[in-house]
């Protein structure tokens, strides 16, 4: 590594889509807690050198080496328009845990990521408790909306990201994120009902607009096919549903990447 304090810690890693956009981006992933065994399979050989953990409930972030960034994905099913909408009333709502490792492990930044579901009806309340808990440990919030269409991927496929910086070690704010070929943004409806301002969602208006009414590929020159009409229960397919339950999971890198830059920027002109 060129800069030693680019060092990550991965929660909730799942196949480690934002573990490899902030590796593109120079930083180093010391650890990672994932419990899915054939995620787990996945990132021990793509992250040999990384340290693993199974169970998030088992880490005590203090036993951890101290990492510049902690990021993840804390489980998405309590807010999935798909599920029960439970919330923070579901056994999987998991982001105390990756509240208490940050506590205890202190580091400069936080990157954690959740699915657009999060925004809509009484779940709303659950993402104000959410930014308020990190602010509790003197981090500055700043969560957007990035779907992966507006750093130029060919899917539109939105994800919200709550990216912190804790106060206690600089009083540098992001401003952008690091020259992103981010056309232009806005914000989204209005303000929250607990009254803070909704996140702001970074696309490209003219070409999402294309994808959407037309299916055309935009400015990228190609969009990803649909998943094969195959049955999700297909024989002689090895660990297909592993497979695709990680994928339909991951971050989409090329979004971790631009993200990685921000935090880079932040950190070399500290």
């Amino acid at each position: 590594m060129n800069d030693d304090s680019l060092t990550c810690g991965s929660i909730f890693s799942g196949i480690g889509g934002l573990d490899l956009g902030f590796e593109e981006e120079g930083f180093e992933t010391l650890w990672q807690i994932e419990k899915d065994p054939a995620c787990r399979t996945r990132l021990k050989k793509r992250f040999p050198y990384a340290e693993q953990f199974e169970d998030v409930f088992d880490v005590d972030g203090r036993s951890l080496r101290p990492v510049s960034v902690i990021h993840g994905g804390f489980p998405c099913q309590p807010f999935a328009t798909v599920g029960k909408r439970k919330g923070d009333k579901d056994d999987r709502f998991l982001w105390p845990e990756m509240r208490r490792i940050i506590e205890q492990n202190e580091p400069e930044w936080v990157v954690a990521e959740n699915v657009p579901g999060i925004l809509t009806g009484k779940l709303e309340a659950v993402f104000e408790t959410i930014c308020r808990s990190l602010e509790e440990l003197s981090f500055e919030v700043w969560p957007v909306i990035l779907p992966t269409l507006s750093v130029d991927g060919p899917t539109i496929r939105e994800r919200v990201f709550i990216i912190a910086r804790n106060r206690k070690n600089s009083q540098r704010r992001i401003r952008n994120l690091a020259d992103a070929p981010v056309e232009s943004s806005k914000r989204t409806r209005g303000d929250a009902p607990t009254g803070r301002s909704r996140p702001e969602r970074i696309v490209y208006p003219s070409r999402l607009r294309a994808v959407v009414r037309t299916g055309s590929p935009g400015e990228s020159g190609i969009v990803w096919p649909d998943e094969p009409r195959v049955g999700r229960m297909a024989y002689g397919v090895p660990d297909r549903l592993d497979r695709l339950g990680a994928i339909g999971n991951a971050v989409c890198p090329i979004l971790a990447r631009v993200l990685a830059q921000g935090i880079k920027h932040a950190i070399n002109t500290d």
